[in-house]
């Protein structure tokens, strides 16, 4: 991909680049990682599922070629 398909790419449907958009939105960048948290589970033990699922779910696929 060329810088030229990038540009394109950031452009909306409207013309406007990314720069525009994220100022017209008032956007600001992330200052701390802690901006990123969110309270999924309800509790440790719905996180715990969750990833031995997810560790299942992921060595199953491994297994097969």
């Amino acid at each position: 991909m060329s810088i030229d398909d990038a540009r394109s790419i950031a452009r909306s449907r409207s013309g406007e680049s990314l720069a525009e958009q994220i100022r017209r939105k008032g956007l600001t960048p992330i200052t701390s990682v802690d901006e990123l948290r969110a309270d999924v589970w309800d509790s440790d033990h719905e996180l715990d599922a969750f990833l031995s699922f997810f560790r299942l779910s992921r060595n199953a696929d491994l297994s097969h070629p």
